[in-house]
């Protein structure tokens, strides 16, 4: 990792009960080595702390194990906490520091962070005489919008309690519930433009896809926030309530590196912003660039800009859109790219030749889909000629939500059977297997999936803080289920499909009577020679994306390689273990969908049987 790069770790609202976030933060700490602890929300309120817990940290009799800062959320600071913050200038004992309601710092490696807590209440947000303690008071001010913007610009992470209006627009993530979002704050992340932007209102936790920005002094800059949602600690819905990154000050970042993340979206928010006396028109819905063009618009768009910035002449376009014109007409005094007026500027020959060759250096992380190799732009690939022939490539799928996100509040609840900190399982609406297919031991279908938290296509794509502990709970679930089917005289055989250009990853999980066992392996060998897919026994390796893993009873692990601009069956796995438990009819999920009941009774086998080896319990 980068030596500038500073690993992160955020907790939401303690409601009072700080020392198990210090407990959590000490046990995670072992292994990710954190430089600073953020605490949102309320961390020490006014009401619901314990007395004694507050004198214990007052004197420094409570260990804190790493950096803390923390801010408020709706309720006022402690009286005492208070006392002491404005009393040392904000340090509340070794290791905790109060940035203010109201405040910004920059930490050892060059983050800076931003911090506007309270809430939002229309008659104090625009009272015209403010009370003298407003630093102290659990309410946002008219002022103190102005006065973030102006000392929290180019924050690396912005701290809010109350959420950004719009902030859900051009999301595919539904919300466990709607949150009414605050137009001020979203002027303020508008302006400020964070990489991070965390709130605590509502005590859900919902992570919104990336959104890009354009910077408002250089058009040319583009960069991207995350918008992240945390519930409070120990909250009954079981919202996540913690939040682990990395990050790098904004003055050693490279903004080409953001091209490359998935899922970026528009950005939700229109807003005018008044800088140096300016008001600029900032929508990105309109700028040319943005992420997301279908070939129309953004023709469209760039024939204006060229209109307008290389044209000196302006009477001939106001006319042009009054009148039909002769396209072979040159207007008069219209300056050309090469400076002549005997041609239209569609037709310079510079024009022609700049249309299809970048002058912008290629961006590190930029891939060529066509090859899937770096180092030129897509356009010039040397493979291009000799690929006329081969299917578009398929945008990803907007979804108006996931099956899998947890935070999507139509999900099939009634098939998860256990949640662990990063994964959890579910049962799939069409199972394979049933209790009738099964051996006599098993008396429910069984299928199971396992489910990253995180809304990623690929394990490589989840945050590298998270990464490893992903693989290792999903890994410790697979094994889990293992043990529960031996004990029941069954064998189990599980898949993975990983692409990059997928939806939510998950590993199914299926099991096999013992008798059935060794006739997987020769069997996806043998199919998948028909579709030309080629097997290797071996793990994945580290880079590697597109792939389809099959884990069989026998330790063996199978792996085949997706390869750039090839069809892949994404229903070749289920097929072939279909096949070899004689379920063909069964091989289309869609075929095997049952009632509500019926999973609901099958979660209740599942869960019932599964207990006694779910580590989560």
């Amino acid at each position: 990792m980068n030596h500038n790069t500073s690993k992160v770790l955020f907790f939401g609202s303690s409601n009072g009960n700080f020392k198990k976030i210090f407990e959590k933060t000490h046990d995670l700490n072992k292994k990710h080595n954190f430089d600073f602890l953020f605490c949102i929300g309320d961390f020490l309120p006014e009401s619901g702390t314990d007395e004694l817990e507050i004198i214990d940290l007052l004197e420094g009799r409570i260990q804190i194990p790493i950096t803390t800062y923390f801010s408020i959320g709706k309720q006022r600071l402690h009286k005492k906490v208070e006392k002491k913050a404005i009393k040392n200038n904000g340090e509340i004992c070794k290791n905790l520091f109060y940035i203010g309601k109201l405040g910004t710092l920059t930490t050892s490696k060059g983050i800076k962070i931003s911090c506007l807590g309270g809430m939002y209440e229309e008659k104090q947000f625009y009272c015209k005489i403010l009370p003298e303690d407003t630093e102290i008071k659990p309410y946002i001010y008219e002022s103190e919008v102005d006065f973030i913007m102006k000392k929290g610009k180019d924050s690396d992470i912005l701290v809010t309690f109350e959420w950004p209006k719009d902030i859900h627009k051009f999301s595919c993530k539904k919300m466990s519930k709607m949150i009414p979002g605050v137009q001020s704050i979203a002027k303020v992340t508008s302006y400020i433009q964070p990489k991070y932007h965390f709130s605590s209102n509502g005590s859900i936790f919902y992570e919104r896809e990336p959104y890009k920005n354009i910077s408002i002094e250089d058009r040319q800059k583009t960069n991207i926030t995350r918008f992240i949602s945390l519930g409070s600690l120990d909250n009954p819905d079981k919202e996540r309530s913690s939040y682990a990154f990395n990050i790098t000050a904004s003055s050693l970042y490279d903004t080409s590196n953001t091209l490359n993340i998935p899922n970026v979206t528009r950005n939700p928010f229109t807003e005018e912003i008044n800088t140096n006396s300016k008001e600029i028109k900032h929508n990105l819905e309109d700028s040319q660039y943005t992420f997301f063009w279908n070939k129309e618009s953004s023709n469209s768009i760039k024939r204006q800009k060229h209109d307008t910035e290389i044209s000196k002449s302006y009477d001939h376009i106001i006319k042009k859109e009054k009148k039909e014109t002769n396209s072979d007409q040159v207007p008069q005094n219209c300056i050309q790219i090469h400076n002549i007026t005997d041609h239209l500027i569609y037709n310079s020959s510079k024009l022609n030749k700049e249309k299809y060759e970048k002058e912008s250096t290629i961006p590190p992380n930029y891939t060529c889909k066509i090859c899937m190799q770096k180092g030129h732009w897509i356009q010039n690939c040397p493979q291009k000629k000799t690929t006329a022939s081969r299917k578009p490539i398929r945008n990803h799928p907007k979804l108006e939500f996931c099956f899998f996100c947890l935070s999507d509040p139509r999900i099939a609840r009634h098939l998860i059977t256990s949640i662990g900190s990063e994964t959890y399982l579910a049962l799939p609406k069409g199972p394979l297997t049933t209790s009738s297919t099964n051996s006599p031991s098993l008396s429910f279908p069984g299928h199971v999936l396992i489910i990253p938290i995180a809304h990623v296509p690929t394990i490589n794509a989840i945050e590298e803080v998270n990464r490893d502990k992903t693989k290792e709970e999903m890994e410790r679930y697979r094994i889990s289920i293992n043990e529960m089917f031996k004990s029941k005289g069954c064998d189990t055989v599980a898949f993975e499909i990983s692409r990059i250009n997928g939806i939510h990853l998950h590993w199914q999980v299926i099991p096999i009577k013992k008798n059935l066992s060794d006739e997987l392996e020769n069997t996806f060998i043998s199919m998948g020679n028909e579709k030309k897919y080629n097997f290797e026994k071996r793990d994945i390796k580290k880079d590697e994306e597109n792939y389809l893993r099959i884990w069989l009873p026998n330790n063996t692990i199978l792996v085949h390689i997706i390869k750039p601009e090839t069809y892949f069956d994404l229903k070749f796995a289920r097929y072939v273990i279909s096949k070899v438990l004689n379920l063909e009819e069964r091989s289309d999920w869609k075929n095997c969908v049952q009632t509500n009941e019926q999973e609901f009774q099958d979660s209740i086998q599942f869960k019932k049987h599964f207990k006694d080896f779910d580590f989560t319990i």
